[in-house]
């Protein structure tokens, strides 16, 4: 019971965020100077911290857990590439012998 409650809270906080986000957006859209737009990001930035306050933690961590895979990758060298599926291998050329030809009818080999 106690993961529904949460759910539906987190449901509504979204719904919130989102609508706060709109009116945001909108104010930076009317807003004439580039500066007071950077304000009104600025401010956003913080409401949005304000609202998912583990949201920040969270991205801080999934940034440093990337970051070690990826120089985990750049130690094991560089790539190399393997078909997975083996080249097909050439055809023979057929040879026809002197009874499958026409009569009459020369074909160079």
């Amino acid at each position: 019971m106690e993961k529904v409650f949460f759910l539906v809270w987190r449901m509504r906080q979204e719904i919130e965020f989102q609508k706060a986000r709109a009116t945001m957006q909108a104010l930076a859209l009317l807003l004439d100077s580039q500066e007071k737009a950077k304000i009104v990001g600025e401010a956003f930035t913080e409401l949005r911290h304000t609202f998912f306050p583990y949201d920040r933690k969270q991205g801080e961590e999934e940034k440093m857990r990337l970051r070690k895979v990826v120089f985990q990758e750049a130690a094991r060298g560089p790539i190399s590439v393997t078909p997975m599926v083996l080249p097909k291998p050439k055809r023979k050329k057929h040879v026809s012998t002197s009874s499958q030809r026409p009569s009459g009818v020369f074909f160079p080999l």
